[in-house]
């Protein structure tokens, strides 16, 4: 009996020795979009665009309060800026920004650096 009583207190030692892990709740891990620049005037002298109203651009959503946004790319074979996507607003969803109103990928592709946002006059 004395060695049953033993056993039992060794094996209950045993099991709070054992470290369990609990998964712990939480927000899983999100991937954040590129933050572009606002399009400047130097740049707004070979597209056009609306310098009196600024892009309103947070990590989950990009819009301009007078209309349609602009994502501004530089073209490979010219070299020159130009507007390569016109949406009303985006939306980030796993790093890529999507037009909100078609659900379209916004983000160039690929992206020709640099990468500017504005808004459309």
């Amino acid at each position: 009996m004395r060695g049953l009583t033993v056993l039992y207190c060794a094996l209950t030692a045993i099991a709070a020795c054992v470290p369990t892990k609990h998964p712990e709740p939480g927000i899983p891990a999100v991937k954040k979009c590129p933050k572009w620049p606002v399009v400047t005037s130097a740049e707004c002298t070979t597209i056009t665009c609306d310098l009196t109203m600024q892009p309103m651009i947070s990590d989950t959503s990009m819009s301009c309060a007078n209309g349609f946004l602009m994502i501004v790319d530089k073209n490979p074979a010219t070299g020159m800026l130009e507007v390569d996507v016109i949406a009303y607003s985006a939306s980030c969803k796993d790093g890529v920004w999507y037009d909100d109103d078609a659900g379209m990928l916004l983000t160039p592709t690929p992206p020709n650096p640099p990468v500017y946002v504005g808004c459309v006059p």
